[in-house]
């Protein structure tokens, strides 16, 4: 009895949906309809334009939004599949694609070491805003990266140059 009962009430619960007028034309999205990310990109852009025209004599605006394309800057020949593989695409490790960019040299004195002997250091320390992206990191013997004094003078050159 308990579970023809339980089959009657799913029964008429299902039932009382078919009132319902159809649902598949109302999935239409209005004329002018951004995601919701591009939606508060463009009312942030809008209220920061009125915030500048409160206290700026602004008489002519020209806002451009195009979509720009960073890889094709550093490779204009760049195929489709290479915009996945970087830099350091088959490298396992950031020492391996430093050893192999830098050719086993140390950045202060020139000479070859044994991958053993060189440290990866980085430009700009971390806590300064550095990144471990390659292009803040270099290889330094065990002699110079031990010496205390390398922030300070011959790194700074370093810096600069690249």
């Amino acid at each position: 009895d308990r579970i023809t009962s339980r089959r009657e009430l799913r029964r008429t619960r299902r039932n009382r949906l078919r009132h319902r007028q159809a649902r598949f034309d109302n999935r239409r999205r209005k004329d002018g309809w951004l995601a919701p990310s591009m939606q508060h990109r463009l009312d942030f852009t809008i209220k920061e334009i009125k915030c500048l025209y409160t206290f700026l004599p602004i008489i002519k605006l020209v806002v451009e939004v195009t979509p720009f394309n960073n890889q094709k800057l550093v490779d204009s020949n760049i195929k489709p599949w290479e915009y996945t593989q970087g830099k350091m695409h088959g490298f396992k490790t950031i020492k391996d694609y430093l050893l192999a960019r830098d050719n086993y040299r140390d950045a202060l004195d020139g000479k070859q070491y044994p991958a053993s002997q060189l440290r990866v250091h980085h430009l700009v320390q971390r806590r300064d805003g550095g990144s471990n992206q390659p292009d803040n990191l270099v290889l330094l013997s065990d002699i110079n990266h031990s010496q205390a004094n390398h922030h300070n003078g011959s790194l700074a050159k370093l810096r600069e140059n690249r």
